[in-house]
């Protein structure tokens, strides 16, 4: 497994306690992972056949791929690269629609 490190994530989504990564491999199905926040840094666990990410706030934890639903904001897509540092600044985040 390997270590995502997300930076300049803005301050009211770092101090959320359902900040999750829908992590999921290239032409295949994803799931939650649960962000752990470290200071100004966000970080998470993905394995060798991960190609991308998205990072996700809901009122509740989101647990199932139905939990779409409850998601208020999220980010665009990420392609993991080799180094797996990640700038998710307030451009990157939008409100999650159907």
């Amino acid at each position: 497994d390997n270590t995502v490190v997300v930076s300049d994530i803005p301050s009211a989504y770092l101090s959320s306690t359902n900040l999750y990564a829908w992590v999921f491999p290239n032409g295949g199905n994803g799931r939650w992972v649960k962000v752990k926040v470290e200071g100004s840094y966000a970080t998470f666990e993905i394995n060798s056949k991960d190609g991308g990410f998205l990072l996700a706030i809901a009122p509740t934890p989101l647990t199932a791929s139905t939990d779409w639903e409850t998601v208020t904001e999220q980010t665009i897509d990420f392609t993991i690269t080799k180094n797996g540092t990640y700038s998710a600044n307030q451009s990157t985040w939008m409100e999650h629609s159907e």
